[in-house]
């Protein structure tokens, strides 16, 4: 079964990624984006995945974890669709469904608009509060950092650089070149540390949608996931 691993092109656009055998679905970062993109980029992926799922699972138990900072009026009806999707997954094919919303401990708005969902679709929201104010701003910042594209711009600098390895006259230098590329990424993950394993994820997902990247380039980023 293929896992879910989708962001939108726009800044605001937020992440969605599972692990099947793990049975879990994480909504992480921030929900501000275009109608069509929701509906075409993660609302039908995530139809296909829960049917995928309810036929392999055999005890059809999903966790669905959802750790949005922000998210405006239209973001707010977006999630509503996806929730009403899960109810009728819970109500035709038996899943098993436990939802966690997870907000910071002192926003208060944030539990009316839990309790608001709860009566507008049929699922029990786990609340999960977070004290911890680094691991918030963290949180908050990744939003921003995994839906903005020019943070992975150098990834056409790592592309052209292996593409032209038949022809470089030193291929230690070029492989060299590559290494100070994602090592100075890596330093730019520090302000951000917390949530470097999901952009680990998401960036060995990216690169496994190019061509000619080498094993190299892989196998760096597997050590840090």
């Amino acid at each position: 079964m293929k896992d879910l691993n989708i962001i939108g092109p726009y800044l605001g656009d937020p992440f969605l990624y599972s692990d099947w055998q793990n049975a879990t679905v994480e909504f992480v970062g921030k929900l501000a984006t275009h109608h069509e993109i929701v509906q075409k980029l993660y609302f039908q992926p995530f139809s296909i995945f829960l049917e995928e799922f309810c036929k392999i699972s055999s005890d059809k138990r999903l966790i669905f974890n959802i750790k949005l900072t922000y998210f405006n009026t239209s973001g707010s009806k977006h999630l509503l669709s996806f929730f009403k999707l899960l109810e009728n997954y819970k109500e035709k094919k038996s899943l098993n469904l436990v939802v966690n919303w997870f907000y910071f401990d002192d926003d208060d708005d944030m539990i009316d608009v839990v309790e608001e969902y709860e009566d507008l679709a049929e699922i029990d929201f786990k609340h999960n509060t977070i004290s911890d104010r680094v691991y918030w701003s963290q949180l908050n910042y990744f939003g921003d950092f995994i839906s903005e594209t020019d943070n992975f711009i150098f990834l056409n600098e790592i592309e052209n650089i292996e593409n032209n390895l038949e022809n470089s006259l030193n291929k230690q230098l070029a492989f060299e070149r590559i290494e100070s590329i994602l090592n100075e990424f890596d330093k730019k993950l520090d302000f951000i540390y917390l949530f470097k394993n999901l952009i680990y994820k998401r960036l060995h997902f990216v690169l496994a949608q190019r061509k000619n990247i080498s094993q190299n380039v892989f196998q760096w980023i597997e050590n840090r996931l």
